[in-house]
C-alpha cells in the first residue's frame, strides 16, 4: 500500500522520535567514564566499597594503607594518614627522632665557649618519641645525660636528666622552661633551640641554648 506524502512524513517523524528516545535511554552511560573499573548504571557510577566521588575516583580509608602508627582520615576527599606522636612519612612509617641523630655545636650563653653534643637513642626507653642528648651543657666530669621527647616535626621537649650526686656535680636539677623549637630547611634540621634552667646550691641560671648540626 502506498502512503500519501503527508502520511509518509508523519510516519518518518514518529520513527525518528522513537529512535532518538530509545537511543537516549539506552546510552545514558555512553559519555560517562567511571574510574577504578567501576560500572556505570543508569547514568551513574556505582562505587564499590572503598571508593567515592562522582566517578568513583577517590579512595576511602577502607582501602587506604596507613602504618599502625597512624589514623586514616578523609581530607578534601583524599585518604590521609595522620601520624601518631613521634612519627612521620606518607604512611607514618618513620620515627621523627631518627632525623635528630648526629652531632651538633651548642651555642649556650651560660658557657664561655661553644661545646659539642650528640643525639642518639642509646639507653632510651622503648617510647618512640624519646632520644638522648650526650654532652648537654658541656659538662664532662661528670657527664650529664639528658633525654628529650619529640612529637611533631617543629617541637621537642626536654624531659629527664641523669647525673651524679649533687655533692659531686654541684648541680641540683636541670629542667626545661618551655617547649623547644626545631627549624627545618628542606626537611633537614637547620637548628634546635630550647630554654632550660640549671639549679646549683649557689644560684639558678636560665639558659637559651641553640644546637646547630655539624
Amino acid at each position: 500500500m502506498r502512503l500519501s506524502p503527508i502520511y509518509s512524513v508523519l510516519y518518518l517523524s514518529l520513527l525518528f522520535c522513537w529512535s532518538i528516545t530509545f537511543q537516549s535511554c539506552d546510552d545514558e552511560c555512553l559519555n560517562i567514564s567511571c574510574a577504578n573499573n567501576t560500572a556505570c548504571i543508569d547514568g551513574s557510577c556505582d562505587c564499590p566499597e572503598g571508593y567515592m566521588g562522582e566517578f568513583c575516583q577517590y579512595t576511602t580509608c577502607a582501602l587506604a594503607y596507613c602504618s599502625p602508627n597512624a589514623e586514616c582520615v578523609m581530607v578534601d576527599s583524599t585518604a590521609t594518614c595522620v601520624c601518631n606522636c613521634g612519627y612521620t612519612g606518607i604512611y607514618c612509617e618513620s620515627e621523627l627522632r631518627t632525623g635528630l641523630y648526629g652531632s651538633y655545636t651548642a651555642a649556650d650563653p651560660c658557657h664561655t665557649q661553644a661545646y659539642d653534643i650528640t643525639i642518639d637513642n642509646i639507653s632510651v626507653s622503648a617510647r618512640p618519641q624519646r632520644f638522648r642528648i650526650n654532652g648537654w651543657g658541656g659538662f664532662t666530669d661528670p657527664a650529664i645525660e639528658v633525654f628529650g621527647e619529640i612529637c611533631t616535626s617543629t617541637e621537642w621537649t626536654l624531659r629527664d636528666t641523669v647525673f651524679a650526686d649533687p655533692a659531686t656535680s654541684g648541680i641540683v636539677s636541670i629542667s626545661a622552661t618551655e617547649v623547644g623549637t626545631i627549624t627545618l630547611n628542606a626537611n633537614d634540621i637547620q637548628q634546635m633551640g630550647i630554654s632550660y634552667v640549671i639549679v646549683t646550691p649557689q644560684d639558678t641560671q636560665t639558659c637559651e641554648v641553640v644546637f646547630v648540626p655539624n
